[in-house]
């Protein structure tokens, strides 16, 4: 036993090493205790600076990207602006060629069936056996002798008659003295 006991008066190294311990763990506790307003502060700093940093990069994103989608969008409105132009001149071109072809056409079927102009050379036997000579003459180059209806004589709607009279007459003393011309429609008088 007493070798035993001799045994034991060896001290266990493992006290050295709580000594350490102890001594670390304070010194490291009252350092943390010192500094955690610090480290606090700097967590808070570096996590909202984290958040920023995420945040720039975000944004950063959003204007590389923006760029791409103004291109975009300036490339299809520049199309369209384009396709619009070309439709709109190939809608011209096809109205100006409708148009020539209107006006070919309408010309051509106007000189059909609008009439040429009729002159008309008659001449005018005055009854000077009345007091007052006339003669009457029928623009439908009918004779009023009562076999044609009223409503087929005289002048269509839309169309007029320029009536030119020249009185070739023998000179005489009579004649001289006659200077008043009447036309006469229904006994009244037109001119």
């Amino acid at each position: 036993m007493k070798k035993e006991e001799n045994c034991n008066l060896i001290p266990k190294a493992d006290w050295f090493t709580q000594i350490i311990e102890f001594y670390s763990d304070t010194i490291y506790n009252c350092i943390m205790a010192l500094l955690s307003p610090f480290i606090a502060i700097f967590s808070i700093a570096s996590d909202s600076y984290h958040r920023a940093e995420e945040a720039v990069d975000a944004v950063e994103s959003v204007f590389l990207k923006a760029p791409s989608k103004v291109i975009h969008g300036t490339t299809t409105l520049l199309r369209k602006i384009g396709f619009g132009i070309v439709g709109a001149v190939y809608v011209c071109m096809v109205m100006i060629v409708v148009m020539l072809l209107a006006a070919m056409l309408g010309v051509g079927l106007v000189q059909l069936w609008i009439e040429e102009p009729v002159f008309m050379r008659e001449s005018l036997f005055f009854d000077y056996t009345d007091a007052n000579p006339k003669a009457v003459f029928t623009f439908g180059g009918f004779v009023d002798d009562g076999s044609i209806k009223k409503g087929l004589m005289g002048v269509p709607l839309g169309h007029t008659f320029h009536v030119s009279l020249a009185l070739l007459m023998p000179e005489s003393d009579h004649n001289m003295q006659i200077g008043m011309f009447q036309v006469c429609h229904s006994n009244k008088t037109l001119a």
